[in-house]
């Protein structure tokens, strides 16, 4: 909504941090995070490019799992792409166990209604037992602090990515 603060926990190549300053403008703000100075400089290029002016944004290059540190509590989103920087080396991860502190953390910093979406990918090993962790964290979230669905593609073969989505209560 307009006028709101987002986080994108992994930015990747910017994509989801654009989609969020696009949902919160006008006069929202995004943090986005990253490990990776290569996914911060190409999220900063994409901003620049679609015209986003670098007060409408804070890009973090640190572990999301330091979320708490950098943002204030009322936040209305926040998103999770998981995985590996896409077109970059696929030995630099995410971690099962940074991304559930985050999420642990994210749950306190949303405000009452708000969203996490988390897109897993089980089709490679690492993104299988990540997921599998995940899965197995977010099952053990008190109901009254949020509400968790998992949302799968179920009439195909092929492994294919999945969401959680997490709403607070």
């Amino acid at each position: 909504m307009p006028g709101d603060r987002a986080v994108d926990c992994t930015a990747g190549n910017g994509h989801d941090t654009l989609f969020l300053l696009k949902q919160t403008a006008p006069g929202g703000f995004v943090h986005a995070f990253d490990i990776q100075a290569s996914a911060i400089e190409k999220t900063r290029k994409r901003l620049e490019k679609a015209g986003i002016p670098p007060s409408c944004y804070n890009l973090i290059q640190d572990c999301h799992s330091h979320i708490a540190e950098h943002v204030q509590p009322g936040i209305a989103a926040c998103m999770f792409n998981l995985g590996y920087l896409p077109g970059a080396s696929h030995e630099i991860t995410t971690e099962p166990y940074t991304v559930m502190k985050a999420l642990d953390s994210a749950i306190d910093l949303l405000k009452s209604q708000g969203i996490i979406t988390v897109v897993m990918y089980p089709g490679h090993e690492a993104g299988r037992h990540e997921m599998e962790l995940l899965l197995e964290f977010v099952r053990s979230i008190d109901e009254k602090r949020c509400r968790v669905m998992h949302l799968l593609n179920v009439n195909t073969a092929k492994i294919s990515p999945s969401i959680l989505v997490l709403q607070k209560l």
